[in-house]
């Protein structure tokens, strides 16, 4: 990983880097499953192609259950370093236990990270560094934290979950405009942050609840005690969500080649990442830009992804499978539906990009990297 110790912004960009391919191998592989398995993929299997799609959706739903541990200990060793490890993947798997998910995953990690930095740096006699490190400093921070995810600061944030996914869940229906405008804009508000994941385990859950109908699979897969409440067209808000997701990298890959001088070299280089993550349903894949420049590039992915949100749900576009972007598209209903949303929702972000950038142009030396580059480095890190 990276050098412990590290701002807490940073520590958030770490998790956050090390978390996504969770995200997306457990997403990608569970609608391979249910593109093998269909119905049968948590039912009864007939044929070795459908028991085989049953265990690849099995396998990708444990991956994706793996978010908050894998985002808790990556935040609490980038603040700890070694000793953050332990409490913070304890406090993860505490968070998705009681139902507080990403949030969870996120506050837990933190915790974490510096509950273990604070034990770390009592002074004590110099023979017993080995016990403490091993043993002791493992077992108090993991106590804390842990009790403190589950007794405590868990269940709060698992209300505020379900207060939300209770929240979009009401809107659908006859609001199903509003609800696309509104899950569109939660996904690009913070890039694959909790507002993110709200709305996509939300939207996961009107493709997935069918097929999971036992309590412990579903918690898995939502990072939820019980599932949030489903749309009432399954994959309808899946297919916002996904369209909306996949627009701000696509947008700002886009801008990169129609108006290079508005970017720094960092960002001109992270240009094929960002649109090969964005076509992926990787919304992360923005994030290196929104750090840079976010008051301008944080109001216009919210433009264009409520819009493209907004267009899937009104053409009654949907998606069967809940991640993959191009991958998933064998699973869409009213296929130039949704790409007109994807299409519309990336120019409007890229034409409001570019418009911000030349109207209010910021001064930076050419090539500078600043902060934006912090989760290029971390995906590298070692």
């Amino acid at each position: 990983m990276t050098t412990p110790n590290l701002p807490f912004r940073r520590a958030l960009l770490v998790g956050v880097s090390y978390a996504i391919p969770f995200v997306a191998a457990g997403g990608v592989l569970q609608a391979l499953g249910l593109l093998l398995a269909g119905d049968t993929v948590t039912g009864v299997p007939f044929s070795p192609l459908q028991r085989t799609g049953a265990l690849v959706f099995s396998v990708g739903a444990l991956a994706f259950g793996l978010l908050a541990p894998v985002l808790a200990a990556a935040v609490a060793y980038a603040l700890a370093g070694r000793p953050g490890l332990v409490p913070g993947l304890t406090s993860g798997v505490a968070a998705a236990a009681v139902g507080a998910g990403f949030l969870g995953g996120l506050v837990g990690g933190l915790l974490a990270g510096v509950v273990a930095a604070l034990i770390s740096r009592i002074r004590r006699p110099e023979w017993t560094h080995g016990p403490v490190m091993i043993v002791a400093l493992p077992v108090a921070a993991t106590l804390v934290t842990g009790g403190l995810m589950l007794g405590v600061i868990g269940p709060p944030l698992a209300a505020v979950t379900r207060t939300s996914t209770g929240w979009l869940g009401a809107l659908d229906g006859s609001s199903a405009g509003l609800l696309g405008v509104v899950l569109g804009a939660m996904t690009a508000i913070d890039l694959g942050g909790p507002v993110n994941k709200t709305a996509y385990a939300f939207a996961a859950s009107g493709v997935t609840t069918p097929f999971l109908t036992a309590a412990p699979p579903a918690a898995v897969l939502t990072g939820a005690a019980t599932p949030p409440v489903a749309p009432t067209h399954p994959g309808a808000a899946m297919a916002a969500v996904m369209a909306a997701g996949m627009c701000a990298p696509l947008a700002l890959a886009l801008a990169t080649r129609l108006r290079p001088s508005l970017f720094s070299d960092a960002e001109r280089a992270h240009a094929p990442t960002a649109a090969a993550l964005g076509a992926l349903f990787v919304t992360e894949g923005a994030i290196p830009y929104a750090v840079a420049d976010p008051a301008r590039v944080v109001p216009a992915a919210v433009l264009g992804s409520a819009t493209a949100g907004a267009v899937a749900l009104g053409t009654h576009a949907t998606v069967g499978a809940p991640h993959g972007g191009v991958l998933a598209l064998f699973s869409v209903g009213h296929v130039v539906a949704f790409l007109t949303a994807v299409a519309l929702g990336t120019a409007l972000t890229c034409v409001a990009v570019i418009g911000a950038k030349s109207v209010t142009r910021a001064k930076r030396p050419a090539g500078r990297t600043g902060g934006h580059s912090e989760l290029i480095d971390s995906e590298s890190a070692s």
